[in-house]
């Protein structure tokens, strides 16, 4: 098999798709890209892309959401500084 790029972005983009949740937090990530984000009382939906070790997925005012393969979710502020915040739970879209 060629490791073409496309062939890896659809690998990469299908490992990351499906539900990441934790009590009031829930992150939903779509094979199109976008996503649908739950934190407490706010809801929006944004874009996400494969950053390699994470998923980055759009936030509030300029932070991004990193969400590592093993479920743990961290912000980046705008001033590039990360804060981890905790583990979620991921369920595979079928």
């Amino acid at each position: 098999s060629s490791d073409s790029d496309s062939g890896s972005d659809n690998r990469a983009q299908s490992e990351w798709v499906g539900v990441y949740e934790l009590s009031s937090w829930r992150f939903e990530l779509y094979s199109d890209g976008t996503a649908y984000v739950e934190v407490d009382d706010l809801s929006y939906d944004t874009t996400w892309e494969d950053g390699g070790n994470w998923a980055v997925v759009g936030a509030m005012r300029g932070e991004v959401f990193l969400i590592a393969k093993n479920g743990d979710l961290s912000i980046r502020g705008t001033n590039g500084h990360t804060t981890n915040l905790f583990r979620l739970n991921k369920t595979k879209y079928d």
